[in-house]
């Protein structure tokens, strides 16, 4: 099996290839081998969702004994630092979520626990630096006050508060802050440095709250403008932010064809950031408009995805739609968005999604960079074809 797997990611390398290689050196515990893979995988694929996963499961079987560890101290010894230890553990594999459930369990036994407040906080803000969610930092301020007012001689909760106070323009709610951590702390040369700042900027205060959403609100407009820019540009490809790639048409619907096969679907389609249909695929002698598909895909992505960020919930990854032309199921794969649509409900609804994922990392993240600077000269006209100076 792993000659097999070997040849094929030889034959034709790319992140599903990789990761089916990688998972089998996990599942005969070649530990070494399933790391250094998607190390490199990762360099060459840093979108794939697949290696990604992988990288956290790597991570999680390098800290085994720390989380048999913590979990068995959860279990027979319950108490605040086993859960902010199992917490900081999820942590440090990428698994937010998981470490914030960890730290709401420990709450429910320890309401009064300072650090695991202090983890959730950490967390919070983290991800609200990530994806300027203000229900986050909203959250994470709330944590941190409570951490403070259970313990306000607790150093790092106290400089973690003052610092978030700074970070979003509370002047005033930092000097406080500060003020009462030097009391505790009175040689403190950071937090000195800190009040110093503070009084420099200080000004009257806004809601804590107000100035979080500001933030966010500014950040979501900037990001809007630099898609706005992007689209007057309507280059085919995809724009995260780093980098664009342009996808091969042909190779990408003959790879929607399985797919079809495999889950029952009328048609699927792939759009590009840009809006424009990439990539088409449909059941032979189905008379289904696949334009109008790309269009009502292309909707549901915009209508969910404005709410879902107006309601803080995060942004648009995957949505389904039904009505009396069928079953329309979307997924959101590092800007491109691909969807079929089935008669009725599908029950394999899974199976669809894990083809799309397939799709995208077989033919979307593995598609060659666009070089700018190439693309500028081809832009530009011959010199043999250019039209002479009028003036001349």
């Amino acid at each position: 099996m792993e000659r097999k797997l070997t040849r094929a990611y030889k034959k034709a390398p790319g992140p599903s290839s990789l990761a089916a290689l990688a998972e089998h050196y996990l599942r005969y515990q070649k530990f070494d081998r399933a790391r250094k893979l998607v190390e490199e995988g990762l360099l060459k694929y840093p979108e794939s969702h697949k290696l990604r996963l992988l990288e956290q499961r790597i991570k999680r079987t390098d800290l085994y004994e720390e989380f048999l560890k913590a979990g068995q101290e959860i279990t027979e010894n319950p108490n605040p630092d086993a859960y902010a230890n199992l917490a900081a553990l999820y942590r440090t594999v990428g698994d937010i979520d998981k470490a914030l459930e960890t730290c709401a369990a420990g709450l429910a036994k320890f309401p009064n626990s300072v650090r695991i407040y202090l983890n959730v906080a950490e967390l919070r803000i983290s991800r609200y630096a990530r994806d300027y969610m203000p229900r986050d930092a909203v959250i994470a301020l709330a944590n941190l006050e409570k951490a403070v007012s259970l313990d306000d001689t607790d150093y790092a909760a106290a400089i973690l508060l003052s610092e978030f106070y700074m970070a979003v323009g509370a002047a005033e709610s930092a000097i406080h802050a500060l003020k009462k951590l030097l009391v505790s702390h009175p040689e403190d040369e950071h937090a000195q440095e800190m009040l110093d700042k503070a009084l420099e900027m200080s000004r009257r205060d806004e809601p804590v709250e107000d100035l979080v959403r500001d933030i966010s609100q500014k950040r979501r407009m900037a990001v809007e403008a630099g898609l706005l820019c992007y689209l007057e540009k309507c280059v085919r490809g995809v724009q995260d932010g780093k980098v664009r790639r342009r996808i091969d048409a042909e190779k990408t619907s003959k790879a929607l064809t399985p797919a079809l096969e495999d889950t029952g679907a009328r048609a699927m389609v792939v759009l590009n950031p840009d809006g424009s249909l990439a990539a088409e695929a449909r059941q032979e002698g189905d008379p289904i408009n696949t334009e109008a598909l790309a269009l009502a895909t292309r909707e549901i992505h915009d209508n969910t995805n404005d709410y879902a960020l107006r309601m803080d919930l995060g942004s648009f990854e995957s949505g389904e739609i039904e009505g009396p032309f069928g079953h329309i199921l979307v997924n959101s794969v590092e800007g491109w968005l691909i969807s079929g649509i089935t008669s009725a409900r599908p029950s394999n609804r899974e199976r669809m999604r894990k083809r799309m994922q397939e799709v995208a990392e077989d033919c979307l993240l593995t598609a060659p960079v666009i070089d700018e600077a190439q693309e500028e000269e081809e832009e530009k006209p011959d010199a043999d074809t250019a039209q002479p100076d009028q003036g001349a």
